[in-house]
């Protein structure tokens, strides 16, 4: 299923960005857009990820996964400008919970676009994706040890919730509600992206 909707970013107005469920034949692309994310987090000493060769394997192995996650790619004009994953459940960070959320993983944006809001509006986008499917939280985690994510999350409108009994070591769970949008300001913005 491929469907394009225009995405609004507030801290670029008119700039044409467009959001987009992919398929296998695309991970690659998301791959792409992951790693440099990864890079820039690395080199910054944000450990919450690593990046990773982009192998024909490792393309086939997360293309397998497109069945169980929604996945998406933000394009403005023709240049990729970001991405992340929607699960339905996920039972590895959050345990056994009721059908009442959607969690977003792996939200990278490239650096050319930082400082405008897009993960932001990715976020609020997911939100109201999870609140059509009458979900009411949305829910992420990320490394306990990087201060700049959770900052970025909090600013975000999440609000940190007690680890459930499988959390990774090192993680923080975080939620907020589908129905409330993301508070952000220019500073917040352009530490977090």
């Amino acid at each position: 299923m491929t469907m394009s909707l225009p995405l609004d970013v507030p801290g670029d107005p008119g700039a044409g960005y467009r959001i987009t469920r992919i398929g296998p034949a695309s991970i690659g692309d998301f791959l792409a857009v992951w790693n440099e994310c990864a890079t820039w987090l690395t080199a910054r000493g944000i450990a919450q990820w690593a990046p990773v060769d982009p192998t024909p394997e490792r393309v086939a192995a997360l293309a397998a996964k497109t069945s169980s996650q929604e996945w998406y790619l933000i394009h403005c004009g023709n240049e990729l400008a970001g991405a992340f994953t929607l699960r339905w459940d996920d039972p590895k960070a959050w345990g056994e919970q009721p059908p009442d959320a959607g969690y977003v993983h792996s939200l990278c944006v490239r650096r050319q676009f930082a400082g405008r809001a897009l993960g932001h509006a990715m976020l609020d986008w997911a939100a109201r994706r999870v609140a059509a499917q009458g979900r009411p939280w949305l829910r992420l985690d990320c490394r306990t040890s990087s201060s700049v994510l959770r900052a970025y999350y909090a600013a975000a409108g999440f609000f940190e919730v007690p680890p459930a009994p499988v959390t990774w070591a090192g993680s923080t769970l975080f939620q907020r509600s589908t129905t409330s949008e993301s508070t952000d300001d220019d500073e917040e913005r352009d530490r977090g992206e």
